[in-house]
């Protein structure tokens, strides 16, 4: 009799090892922010991962605004999987085996701690105590990993990025999550909302607008002296806690970027000078190839193309540009120009012989100067300057061919004043 007790017993004690093993386990550490994967103190409204073993359906199941959901801000079960925070079911984003996406329920606000249980198929982990502050703030980035380059927009409506970097001064948006603001219709009375500010590169920025639904999006107005690069340190600082991973954004000055394709060195070397004394970033390439890449690795406003360049790869060089930068205009060099030629082109309906589009409907032939497009059409008012240069540019060769050739040429001065009478008309204004 004594013997089947003890047996009685340990079945029991079996018994309930198999249940506590089958059912969800849940850490402190396991429970992240979803932007930047840090454990620890949440602040309500936090956008949570949660990696437990033992919960959650088989295949992803994501909150979907459909037919079922469609009258509902959020929900708090999918998957049979739910999340508690001290009782309080949260809004889940998705869940799957061993992974779990929920939004921190807003009513945490002001408790030290709160206990946190996942709940899968009716069963539930022991709860996990954790810290509760007001905020803590994590910037999310464009490949999801915590760091490196934000998931942002410019103002153009773009994702902020190495090719597309942001002008200082222009508007941009951020996101981000743990700033501790409630969700729409959350909170049931008036709620005092922690002051937002953002930094680039040290330096802060204006804050235009700020929302949560769901992700907080913050609005800015990049700094007019804030750093230029490609990584330049982006902070988000909401009440006293800010962001700590390492994020960045790409900045660029309000100065416009030309890409000169030349294969003479001589020429690339002397546009270059000219037009970043006038004030232009300038990068060369010697050759087709090479402008593509430096196009890939930057912003490019615009592009000057030597017409000495080979025509089919000088057009697949226009197409990948173009495909790259869809807002990139086109100069074309002309260096065939005779110094009558030059003089010529001070009339009116002339200035169009000495640059057009390399491709649009107003092209002729590869390399052909047939049919250029009528002046206006060249470049916007913000080229004039450069149009100016380059012309000043055909002027300085033209005279130093005709000179070596012992042809009669304009003097200096009488190309410059041309040059700048051309950009002046090609630009509206005279």
């Amino acid at each position: 009799m004594r013997m089947g007790r003890v047996w009685f017993v340990l079945a029991l004690a079996a018994t309930a090892v198999a249940q506590e093993g089958s059912g969800p386990k849940l850490s402190a550490v396991s429970v992240v922010n979803a932007a930047d994967y840090q454990p620890g103190a949440v602040a309500p409204s936090e956008v949570v991962v949660l990696y437990p073993t033992g919960a959650g359906p088989s295949q992803m199941v994501p909150w979907a605004l459909d037919a079922m959901h469609m009258s509902q801000y959020s929900v708090d079960s999918l998957g049979a999987t739910r999340v508690l925070f001290d009782g309080i079911a949260a809004p889940m984003v998705y869940a799957e085996s061993g992974r779990i996406c929920a939004i921190v329920p807003y009513r945490v606000a002001g408790r030290k701690t709160t206990e946190v249980v996942v709940e899968f198929e009716g069963q539930r982990s022991s709860p996990v105590v954790l810290p509760v502050v007001p905020s803590a703030p994590a910037l999310f980035t464009l490949d999801a990993s915590g760091v490196g380059q934000a998931a942002m927009l410019n103002e153009t409506g773009c994702c902020n990025s190495v090719r597309n970097p942001a002008v200082r001064g222009t508007i941009a948006s951020l996101y981000a999550t743990g700033e501790g603001f409630p969700l729409p219709g959350a909170a049931t009375g008036p709620v005092a909302r922690l002051p937002v500010r953002v930094t680039v590169g040290g330096m802060p920025a204006q804050i235009l607008w700020t929302g949560n639904t769901g992700v907080l999006q913050v609005n800015f107005r990049i700094p007019a002296n804030a750093p230029v690069g490609d990584a330049v340190p982006l902070v988000l600082i909401v009440g006293t806690a800010h962001s700590t991973a390492p994020v960045t954004m790409a900045v660029r000055s309000q100065r416009q970027q030309i890409l000169v394709a030349a294969s003479d060195l001589a020429l690339r070397r002397r546009l270059s000078a000219i037009l970043t004394q006038a004030g232009y970033d300038v990068f060369g390439a010697g050759d087709a190839a090479q402008a593509i890449g430096l196009a890939q690795d930057r912003n490019v406003d615009l592009v000057v193309a030597d017409l000495a360049l080979p025509p089919a790869g000088r057009a697949d060089m226009m197409r990948a540009i173009r495909d790259l930068h869809q807002q990139v205009k086109t100069l074309a060099l002309v260096d065939a120009l005779s110094a009558e030629e030059l003089k010529a082109a001070d009339l009116p309906g002339r200035a169009s012989r000495l640059g057009y589009a390399l491709d649009g409907p107003n092209r002729g032939g590869p390399g052909s100067h047939a049919t250029p497009p009528a002046p206006g059409r060249l470049l916007d008012v913000d080229f004039a300057r450069a149009i100016a240069h380059l012309i000043h540019v055909h002027a300085e060769l033209v005279h130093r061919r005709e000179q070596r050739v012992g042809l009669r040429s304009p003097r200096r001065a009488d190309a410059m004043q041309i040059a700048f009478q051309l950009a002046a008309r090609m630009a509206g204004q005279e």
